[in-house]
């Protein structure tokens, strides 16, 4: 009960907005709404606001909050992007490392003349460590980013069914009041 109290004062609110922008509640919505019986434009704000309640509460989904979601979601999806690009430039760092390690432990194991040697044994490993962590990382990024892609267009798919549902809940309450709704 206390949750269709805030539902009804959150329509109301939603109403008064959309009618100080001179739009209705439908429009803000992108829902086209035709009086088919000639209702007067209050009429067709109280209209909407019952079938937008009405909408609410059988379909469990608020256009607005919805909305909210999406965005949310999205912020989410670029944050986890950017870890996993993070993630996959600390791999290349560390094989990198391993390779300059490993390079000149080659050098000093095989290269019997000097500092240079090792050096050079260290840059070769070096570069090849970076080779191989840029490899790495080109393959932890791909399937970060395809993880994350294919979460962020479920969530979204997810998003617009739930609006959809919506939609077609408002349309047909708005219909059944004689009025003609499109989306």
């Amino acid at each position: 009960m206390l949750l269709r109290i805030f539902c009804v004062i959150g329509c109301y609110a939603a109403t008064a907005v959309a009618l100080a922008q001179n739009a209705t509640l439908a429009a803000s919505i992108e829902v086209f709404v035709f009086p088919a019986a000639g209702q007067d434009a209050t009429l067709q704000s109280i209209d909407e606001a019952e079938c937008y309640n009405w909408a609410v509460d059988r379909t469990n989904s608020d256009p607005f909050q919805l909305t909210q979601q999406a965005a949310q979601q999205a912020a989410a999806a670029d944050r986890a992007m950017w870890r996993a690009e993070q993630a996959g430039q600390g791999a290349a760092g560390r094989s990198a490392a391993a390779g300059i390690v490993t390079g000149a432990l080659v050098g000093g194991i095989f290269g019997n003349r000097g500092r240079k040697s090792t050096r050079r044994a260290a840059a070769t490993g070096a570069l090849i460590g970076g080779a191989s962590g840029s490899r790495q990382r080109s393959q932890a990024q791909s399937q970060a980013t395809r993880s994350v892609a294919s979460q962020a267009a479920r969530q979204q798919a997810n998003t617009e069914q739930q609006l959809t549902n919506f939609k077609n809940a408002f349309g047909a309450c708005l219909e059944a009041n004689d009025y003609v709704a499109r989306f």
